[in-house]
C-alpha cells in the first residue's frame, strides 16, 4: 500500500525541503477505496453536506489511520488536528509525533493536505510541507514531539473542503514508494456555525474619542462605546457594562448588532472618589463570546458656571436659553433635512425648525441627551461653559428616511 499520487511535477525549494504554500497543481490524493491497488483501506471517509448556513471555521481530528504504513517513534503519527478559518482566511494544524526527532535518521518530512472527498478519496487541494527536525517551514514550528501551524492562505476562506490528511514521508520524491511513507492519519472536517465577533471601540465624549476619560466627581457623564461585529450573524441581546476603582457605572443595551456592522452603546459614568482606576469595559451578547476593553481615566474640576441668558450661533439658525439652575431650555434649530434617496429616486430638501425639550447641565457643562419617540428620534450635545457652548450637535431622523445634523457654537447674546 503507497499514497496514490495524482499529479506529479511538485516544484520543491532551495534544498529540496519545502512544497510551496499553493502549489495545488501538485495533488495528493490518501486514498480509501480498498477495492484500488493504490488505496488505503477505510470505508468511513465520506464527503460532508454542504452547509445552509455562515460558518466561521471547519475543523477536523484526523483519527484514520489507514492500513499499510505503521512508522514508530518520530516518524509515527500519534494524533492530528487542522482548522480552516474562514474568517481569518488562515489554515492551521496541530501534530502529535509518538517520539520527538533528535537528528538525522529520526527526521521525515510532514505533509498536512485540506482537500475533498470524491469516491471514497480524499484530494488534497492545498498542501504544506516541512521538515520535522532542524529548519522548518514558514508557518511551522516544532515543541518537543508536537508540531503546530499556523498560515494565511486566501483559499481558506472561500473553499468548501470536507477532508483533510497528515503524511510522514521520507523524502518528497514524487511519486512516492513503498519504502518512503510510514505514516498517514486522514478525517472529514466538521462544520463551525458562525457566531458573532464583537469587540468595542476607542470611547467617545461629545463625538470624539478620548485617551483618558475625563470625570467631574459626582457627576454622570455621557459616554458613547462604539461594538462592532465582525462575524457573519447578527449579535442579539448586546449589554455593555463597566467598572473601576472610585466609579459608578450604568450600562446600556442594544437589540442587535448586525453581522459585519457596527452599533453603539451610550453609557453613563460616575466618578465618586478622589483617584480613580481604569474604567474596564465588557460587551456580552446572548450569543456571542464577550470582549473587554480598559480605558484610563483622569480627575477633572467642574466646568465654569453656566452663564445665565439667550445663546444663539452666528447666523441666529440655533438659539436657546440658560437657566440659574443650570438647565437649557427652549432650543431652537433652523436647519435643512433631507428625505428619500437612492436608490428610489432623487433625495429632497426642505428647512424645519426643531425643538429640544428642557435639560439639566452637567457639572462638566455638558448637555448629552437622547430623545425617541415612536417616529423619530432627536440628540443633542452642547458644552457650556461660562458664556460660550462649544462642541456643539444636532441630529434628528424620522419616517422617509428623513434626516437633519447641526453642528454649532454659540455665545450668550442676551438676558
Amino acid at each position: 500500500m503507497r499514497v496514490a499520487v495524482l499529479a506529479a511535477g511538485l516544484a520543491m525549494l532551495a534544498g529540496g525541503l519545502v512544497a510551496p504554500a499553493g502549489a495545488a497543481e501538485a495533488t495528493r490524493a490518501v486514498m480509501q477505496d480498498d477495492r484500488s491497488a493504490s488505496g488505503f483501506s477505510s470505508p468511513r471517509l465520506r464527503a460532508a453536506p454542504a452547509s445552509r448556513v455562515p460558518l466561521d471555521a471547519r475543523v477536523g481530528n484526523l483519527t484514520v489511520r489507514p492500513d499499510g504504513p505503521l512508522g514508530s517513534g518520530a516518524r509515527r503519527l500519534t494524533s492530528a488536528s487542522v482548522r480552516q478559518d474562514l474568517l481569518r482566511d488562515r489554515v492551521g494544524a496541530t501534530v502529535v509525533l509518538d517520539a520527538e526527532p533528535t537528528g538525522i535518521g529520526t527526521e521525515s518530512y510532514l505533509t498536512v493536505a485540506f482537500g475533498h472527498v470524491a469516491d471514497s478519496t480524499c484530494y488534497g487541494d492545498l498542501q504544506l510541507t516541512t521538515i520535522t527536525w532542524g529548519t522548518m517551514a514558514a508557518g511551522f514550528s516544532r515543541a518537543g514531539r508536537t508540531i503546530t501551524m499556523s498560515i494565511a492562505d486566501d483559499q481558506a476562506g472561500y473553499e468548501t473542503w470536507d477532508c483533510a490528511f497528515a503524511v510522514l514521508d521520507l523524502d518528497t520524491n514524487l511519486p512516492p514508494d513503498d519504502n518512503t511513507v510510514r505514516s498517514v492519519l486522514l478525517g472529514g472536517l466538521v462544520d463551525v456555525p458562525a457566531r458573532p465577533q464583537l469587540s468595542l471601540g476607542a470611547p467617545e465624549v461629545l463625538d470624539r474619542p478620548v485617551r483618558r476619560l475625563p470625570l467631574v466627581r459626582g457627576n454622570w457623564t455621557a459616554v458613547t462605546v462604539p461594538v462592532v461585529n465582525r462575524g457573519r450573524v447578527d449579535a442579539t441581546g448586546v449589554r455593555v457594562t463597566g467598572a473601576g476603582r472610585g466609579l459608578r457605572v450604568r450600562g446600556a443595551r442594544i437589540e442587535r448588532v448586525y453581522e459585519t456592522g457596527s452599533s453603539s452603546a451610550r453609557i453613563q459614568v460616575r466618578r465618586t472618589s478622589a483617584r480613580t482606576g481604569p474604567l474596564r469595559l465588557t460587551v456580552t451578547s446572548v450569543d456571542a463570546p464577550s470582549a473587554r476593553r480598559a480605558v484610563r481615566t483622569r480627575p477633572v474640576r467642574a466646568a465654569a458656571r453656566p452663564a445665565p441668558g439667550k445663546y444663539a450661533n452666528r447666523s441666529g439658525t440655533i438659539t436657546f436659553r440658560v437657566t440659574s439652575g443650570r438647565r437649557l431650555t427652549g432650543f431652537r434649530s433652523y436647519t435643512r433635512t433631507q428625505c428619500g434617496g437612492y436608490p428610489d429616486g432623487f433625495p429632497t430638501y426642505t428647512m424645519n425648525t426643531y425643538s429640544f425639550p428642557r435639560s439639566r447641565i452637567g457639572l462638566d457643562g455638558v448637555v448629552d441627551r437622547t430623545q425617541r419617540a415612536r417616529l423619530y428620534g432627536v440628540t443633542l450635545q452642547v458644552k457650556i461653559a461660562g458664556r460660550r457652548a462649544t462642541s456643539g450637535r444636532f441630529t434628528y431622523s424620522g419616517p422617509d428616511r428623513c434626516f437633519a445634523v447641526d453642528t454649532f457654537t454659540a455665545r450668550r447674546v442676551g438676558r
